[in-house]
């Protein structure tokens, strides 16, 4: 493994998923509690958006990464994650068909 490839999976977001939402699989990232919390606290009860960024990193050997950058509206949160595309392919495609990610 390459050094740049094991530096790229060490900083991998393991907590992706879906869900079912009215018959659709919905994207989920997975954070844990405390962030999560630290979120809600700064976000609570006002209006929202977050810009969502998607960068798409790839070694030419196959190897695919996607640093997904969450800018909220409200609250100054900047989140960066890093999901390893091969392994989690399903949440891209979830992603494709539903315009929609949830926390």
């Amino acid at each position: 493994m390459s050094d740049e490839l094991k530096k790229l999976s060490e900083q991998v977001h393991d907590g992706v998923t879906t869900f079912d939402f009215d018959g659709k699989d919905i994207p989920c990232i997975i954070l844990d509690e405390r962030k999560y919390d630290e979120i809600i606290s700064k976000v609570a009860g006002k209006s929202l958006a977050i810009n969502t960024d998607l960068n798409i990193l790839q070694d030419g050997l196959g190897h695919v990464f996607v640093e997904i950058i969450l800018t909220f509206s409200q609250g100054g949160i900047v989140e960066k994650l890093l999901i390893n595309a091969n392994k989690d392919l399903f949440f891209f495609q979830s992603l494709a068909k539903t315009s929609m990610l949830a926390l």
